[in-house]
């Protein structure tokens, strides 16, 4: 596996389709993620996921 530590990824359609696979293959080869998704609620099970340490709502503007 290739690692790509450090790298910083913008990663749109997080939450549906293969946008989860994608997020969960980056983020092990230590990539640091900005994902974009219109479901919160699927938004919300990635981010357990991966366990996410930070989050933004950006929508809810908080």
């Amino acid at each position: 596996m290739t690692r790509l530590p450090g790298r910083r990824v913008l990663l749109t359609g997080a939450s549906q389709g293969i946008g989860p696979v994608i997020a969960a293959a980056l983020a092990e080869r230590g990539c640091h993620l900005a994902l974009a998704a219109l479901s919160p609620g699927l938004a919300g099970w990635l981010m357990r996921r991966l366990g996410v340490v930070e989050f933004q709502d950006r929508k809810a503007g908080r």
